[in-house]
């Protein structure tokens, strides 16, 4: 069986959409298991006040994933272009 482990970085909230909450204290854990692969999805919840969270979220992850929530970036741009 295979596994392929991610941390995602950013908006949070799209884990809760790929997977199973599992554990959580520092890093909130999500996996979903396919016939062949487990897919584990690492989230630094204690980032940016604990910087040791993004490390050991990085270090476990295989892959990374960079999310962002639109209507809130929609609303920094507008705020951005505005003087």
């Amino acid at each position: 069986m295979n596994s392929i482990n991610f941390v995602i970085l950013g908006d949070y909230q799209i884990a809760s959409e790929l997977g199973k909450k599992g554990t959580t204290t520092d890093l909130s854990i999500y996996d979903r298991k396919t016939q062949d692969t487990i897919y584990t999805w690492t989230v630094p919840i204690t980032f940016p006040d604990k910087i040791q969270s993004l490390m050991q979220a990085v270090n476990i992850a295989e892959y990374a994933r960079r999310y962002k929530n639109r209507q809130v970036s929609r609303r920094a741009n507008h705020r951005v272009g505005c003087s």
